[in-house]
């Protein structure tokens, strides 16, 4: 249900995505946790946020996630003797670690700097637009760099928001889509919104913000921005090379061999 509403969302089927968002709520099985960084937490894996989870396995490299391994550099004070960092990065912008409201308790599973293990030096990541995602934790039980946490794929959060998303898509901005986004804002210590003054194409904008505080790093920004029109116009204003093609990722070549009658996308 949940993969099929944000189906349903993704390919602008509003009314589809509002009932189904609306049947996973009235099912009862599902809940906002109180504590935020408690979703992701290894020892709270299976909670009751988590619809659907990508199971890993820490003890077969085939089974397991990287993903700390291909965040953090080859200084960073690991927690755990046994994990292994490789000299990818993965970084968070500036404008957006900025972004949080002061009292937003999302902002914490952000590492704004660190204390190198080479040289015992601070190593600052915000204002140099290299500030590190850390909601999945260094898993104690991991084999170098084959770690053992699920990785959520969809939560609760997503689909509330997914909801009032498609309610003000229906009809402008409504109370109970603000009570939706309320849900969310409440559990990360933020203010309410309020009904008045919003139109539906800044409650648009609003949602997709409040999509970007919530769900940052949990692979949904590329597939909210295509929604709601604003990749490629948000990339050029990036200083990017960004066309319309790019909304479609290439097809693998090793696709095209296997099929002749295959053809690439345009502009690939």
């Amino acid at each position: 249900m949940a993969v099929l509403c944000k189906y349903y969302l993704n390919t602008r089927q509003w009314e589809n995505a509002a009932n189904m968002a609306e049947d996973i709520i009235d099912l009862g099985l599902y809940e906002l946790l109180p504590d935020y960084g408690q979703v992701f937490s290894i020892a709270n894996e299976g909670n009751n946020e988590l619809i659907w989870v990508l199971p890993k396995d820490g003890t077969s490299p085939t089974a397991s996630q990287a993903i700390d391994a291909l965040v953090f550099p080859p200084d960073y004070p690991r927690p755990f003797p046994n994990n292994t960092v490789f000299a990818a990065r993965t970084y968070l912008y500036d404008d957006f670690v900025n972004s949080f409201g002061e009292t937003d308790q999302r902002k914490n599973y952000i590492i704004t700097e660190y204390v190198s293990t080479n040289t015992g030096e601070v190593v600052p990541g915000l204002g140099n637009d290299q500030s590190f995602p850390y909601k999945i934790e260094f898993d104690p039980g991991a084999v170098g760099a084959a770690a053992g946490n699920d990785i959520p794929a969809i939560r609760y959060a997503d689909i509330l928001l997914s909801r009032a998303e498609a309610l003000n898509e229906i009809s402008g901005p409504t109370q109970e889509a603000i009570d939706l986004i309320n849900e969310v804002r409440n559990r990360a210590g933020i203010d309410d919104l309020t009904l008045g003054g919003y139109t539906k194409e800044t409650l648009r904008e609003a949602i997709l913000q409040e999509r970007a505080w919530e769900l940052f790093f949990e692979g949904k920004r590329r597939e909210d921005m295509i929604r709601q029109n604003v990749f490629i116009s948000d990339a050029v204003s990036r200083g990017k090379n960004a066309q319309e093609y790019h909304k479609l990722f290439p097809i693998p070549q090793v696709e095209l061999d296997a099929n002749p009658s295959l053809e690439q996308n345009t502009g690939y």
